[in-house]
């Protein structure tokens, strides 16, 4: 967990290259300052509020707790959505600096999925956009169903790769009923996130010595990024080996 800290402490402190490198891709500042965030589709606050609400189960604390909330502007805009309070975590304390810069009514912690700072039962709901299946494990499963509501969901994006050692869906399954979580449905984004993601790498890639000639040499790992994404290497695409999925789970 700890070289995973450092990591994204590295990638958080390129967060506004990564916001210019955003812009250049032709987007609005809105969905730039998203992308920051990692894969953001522009509907995708929408549509996770809209798959929370449908399984509120009347919980009235009013807490969304996000788990790897990174600088917190993904998580502020499905909090609003449900008219809730933000509260995120993250084990990287530049994103938690960040979040809290940026999104000035959230309450920001470092903290590891293992051991939330949280009394039982407190949260009316909890995520994890593309951040839990980097420190999936039984403890903070376990972690998860105690600071839910009774009945109340959690909503993951994860993702299933031959080039990242993660849960299998079918182990994202067993645990969670392990756990005192019930499933309520897994939703395959693979096809979109493929093809929004094979459209920004691949353009990216294509005009990287412009971007690199407009935005400096430190845009450069950004660019390689894009280039191991497509597999313009010549060995096999991340995109190609990767699968995406939304996992909606209830705590009974």
């Amino acid at each position: 967990m700890q070289l995973a800290a450092e990591t994204y402490d590295t990638v958080y402190a390129r967060t506004e290259l990564r916001y210019q490198l955003a812009l250049a891709d032709g987007v609005s500042a809105a969905t730039a300052s998203l992308r920051c965030s990692g894969f953001v589709a522009p509907d995708e606050p929408r549509r996770v509020a809209a798959a929370m609400r449908r399984h509120l189960s009347g919980c009235h604390s009013g807490v969304l707790v996000d788990l790897g909330c990174g600088a917190g502007l993904f998580g502020a805009q499905v909090a609003a959505n449900l008219g809730f309070q933000l509260t995120g975590f993250d084990f990287s304390g530049s994103a938690i600096r960040l979040a809290r810069a940026y999104v000035p009514g959230g309450v920001f912690s470092v903290a590891t999925f293992d051991r939330l700072p949280l009394r039982d039962a407190c949260a009316a709901g909890v995520m994890s956009h593309d951040a839990l299946y980097l420190a999936a494990t039984d403890a903070a499963l376990s972690e998860i169903a105690r600071v839910l509501c009774r009945r109340a969901p959690m909503i993951v994006s994860t993702y299933v790769s031959s080039k990242l050692q993660t849960w299998s869906l079918v182990t994202w399954q067993e645990k969670l009923h392990e756990h005192g979580l019930l499933l309520r449905s897994v939703s395959d984004d693979t096809r979109r996130w493929r093809r929004l993601m094979q459209r920004k790498h691949r353009a990216r890639w294509n005009k990287r010595h412009e971007l690199i000639s407009a935005l400096g040499p430190d845009v450069a790992p950004e660019i390689a990024v894009s280039g191991r994404m497509i597999g313009a290497d010549c060995e096999s695409s991340f995109i190609a080996a990767t699968s995406r999925f939304l996992i909606i789970a209830t705590r009974r």
